[in-house]
Parts: C-alpha cells; sequence; structure tokens
C-alpha cells in the first residue's frame, strides 16, 4: 500500500501497477465522533469547536491543510491547556500545531474571525454585525423587519450552504483570468488561420 497525500505526483510506470483510491475526509458528524473518541478529556462542547474550525480552515487556500491526526493533536493541547473555549488568541498561540508553512499561517491569521463565525459557542463582539433583524414601525399598525444578509440568502437560495472564506481585498479572480488567457490563445490561433507553423502550415 501507497500514500501520497498529494504531495507529489507518482510515475506513470507506479500508477499502471497501482489500485488507485481517493480518500476525503470524513464528514463531519464522523470527525466529531472520531475526536470525541479519541480525545476523551474534551467536552462536547470544545469538541465541536474543534471540528467546526478546522473544517473551515480546510476550505481556504492553504499548501497544507490540517489533517485527522493535527486536529487530535491539537484537540489533545487543548486539553492541557484547560481551555474551555476557542478564541482568536488560542488559535494564534496553537496555530503551529496546525499550520506548516508560513504562507498558511498567514492566510490562517487574516481568516480567524471568519473561522469562528456560526461555531458552537461564539460570541459577537460589540459593534460586530451579528445579523439579527432590526425593525421600525411605519406608523399604520405594520412592523417592517430588515434582515443586513436577507438579500444574500434569497440571491444564494437553492445553491449550496458550504461556507466559504471571504477573499483578500488584493487576491486575484483566477478564473477571469484563465478566461482572458484562453481569449487571448483563441484570437491569436484565429489570426493564423488556425496554424502553429505559419510558414509550413503544419498543425
Amino acid at each position: 500500500m501507497i500514500t501520497s497525500n498529494n504531495t507529489r505526483d507518482l510515475s506513470d510506470a507506479l500508477k499502471r501497477r497501482c489500485l488507485h483510491l481517493f480518500i476525503s475526509y470524513p464528514e463531519e458528524s464522523r470527525e466529531l465522533e472520531i475526536v470525541r473518541l479519541k480525545v476523551p478529556g474534551l467536552s462536547e462542547a470544545l469538541a465541536a469547536q474543534v471540528v467546526h474550525v478546522i473544517r473551515r480552515m480546510r476550505s481556504l487556500d492553504l499548501r497544507k491543510a490540517p489533517s485527522i491526526s493535527e486536529t487530535l493533536d491539537w484537540a489533545q493541547a487543548l486539553v492541557l491547556l484547560n481551555a474551555e473555549r476557542i478564541d482568536r488568541q488560542l488559535i494564534e498561540e496553537t496555530l503551529q500545531l496546525l499550520i506548516k508553512y508560513d504562507r498558511d499561517t498567514q492566510r490562517v491569521s487574516e481568516h480567524v474571525a471568519w473561522l469562528l463565525e456560526g461555531g458552537p459557542g461564539h460570541t459577537h463582539e460589540h459593534g460586530e454585525d451579528d445579523g439579527h433583524e432590526h425593525g421600525h414601525d411605519h406608523g399604520n399598525g405594520h412592523h417592517h423587519h430588515h434582515h443586513p444578509h436577507a438579500d444574500r440568502h434569497a440571491h444564494n437560495h437553492g445553491r449550496s450552504s458550504k461556507p466559504r472564506p471571504p477573499l483578500r481585498p488584493a487576491e486575484p479572480d483566477l478564473r477571469d483570468m484563465q478566461a482572458k488567457q484562453l481569449e487571448h490563445t483563441a484570437r491569436y490561433f484565429s489570426g493564423h488561420g488556425g496554424r502553429v507553423d505559419g510558414e509550413s502550415g503544419e498543425r
């Protein structure tokens, strides 16, 4: 049995001699069960928060996302630290248990608030947009409710509810760049009559 963990591509000769099996991360409920089983000293609430943060962290564009093994290491460390809940300071102080590359550390640090958002035990800071409904009277007996995220929820109706990390302001739109590259290539070949070699006419 050979594991690659997507760290490097295997040679074609080796691939021909193997049966390939791609194993993804377990579902959230299964991962929570693993954490509870392997780290019995972790409280139910903290175990749920660990899984929530880790799964969001994996959705970031990281060079190496935290594995199940690293998740268990982190959970065990939280037990030793007598942690009651995960907050920004705790993540920053224990991030080296989960992240192995400097670029990934910076990426995660930029999204700590998002990692904690919506998770069990998460509380909003003063002044933070908590998404609660706000209402005002029109004076005719009717009360109008306005939800700050209503338009976004309506726009995403029917789409996957999988959380996505916010894009950094300076982060380029890769899809737009790829589309422009394809358009440029198409124009180049159409200008040459579809030929790669303009003199010989060979395709």
